[in-house]
C-alpha cells in the first residue's frame, strides 16, 4: 500500500487512551524530523508517520515505509521527552464512582517501561467512612493495574479490591 495515497484520518487507526498516548509519544519522537519519516509504537506494534505538512498520523501497518525514513521510537535520553509530555492521571471506576491519582511524569515513564510501581491514592469518602486508595502498576500499558483501599486507621489493604484489570483498561489523560 502506498502511503502517499492514504488518508491522515484512517479508519482502523487506534482509537482510546493508548492510542492517544502512541500518538503523543509519536508527535514527540518525530519533531524535529523530515516530513516523510516514520517510527514504529513498541506497545501497540503501529506505525507513526510525519506527513509533508508536518502533522503526525498514524498509518496501516502494510504501508509501504522506507525503511531509510525509519527513526527508533524511544531516545539514548528519554528523560526530557517524558517530561514534556507532563504528569498522568489514571481514573478507574468502582461502585459508580470514579476513583483517579495523578502521576508524576518520571514515575509514568517507569510505569510505560513496565516497572512495578505502588502509589498511595487519595483520601475518599463513601457512607460516612473515610479510605485511602493504593494503585499498584507493573506490565507498561498491557500489564497489570490494581487499585485496593482500606478504612483509614487500618493498617493493611486486605480485602479491599476496587479495580483489576490492565492498565490499557483505564482512563488516561494528561494533567492539567
Amino acid at each position: 500500500m502506498d502511503w502517499t495515497k492514504l488518508t491522515k484520518r484512517h479508519p482502523d487507526r487506534p482509537g482510546g487512551s493508548a492510542g492517544m498516548i502512541a500518538g503523543d509519544a509519536a508527535k514527540q519522537r518525530l519533531a524535529g524530523e523530515a516530513p516523510g519519516t516514520w517510527t514504529l509504537d513498541p506497545k501497540l506494534g503501529h506505525p507513526w508517520l510525519k506527513w509533508p505538512d508536518g502533522e503526525v498520523h498514524w498509518v496501516p501497518r502494510d504501508a509501504a515505509l522506507p525503511t531509510s525514513a525509519f527513526v527508533e521510537y524511544a531516545r539514548s535520553e528519554p528523560t526530557a521527552e517524558v517530561a514534556s509530555i507532563g504528569d498522568m492521571v489514571v481514573s478507574v471506576e468502582w461502585g459508580y464512582e470514579l476513583h483517579a491519582i495523578t502521576v508524576a511524569a518520571e514515575t509514568w515513564a517507569g510505569i510505560l517501561a513496565g516497572d512495578d510501581v505502588v502509589l498511595d491514592g487519595d483520601f475518599y469518602a463513601y457512607d460516612g467512612e473515610t479510605f485511602q486508595t493504593e494503585w499498584r502498576f507493573g506490565g507498561g500499558m498491557a500489564g497489570k493495574l490494581e487499585v485496593l483501599y482500606r478504612p483509614t486507621g487500618e493498617d493493611d489493604f486486605g480485602e479491599g479490591v476496587g479495580f483489576v484489570g490492565r492498565l490499557k483498561d483505564a482512563d488516561i489523560r494528561p494533567a492539567g
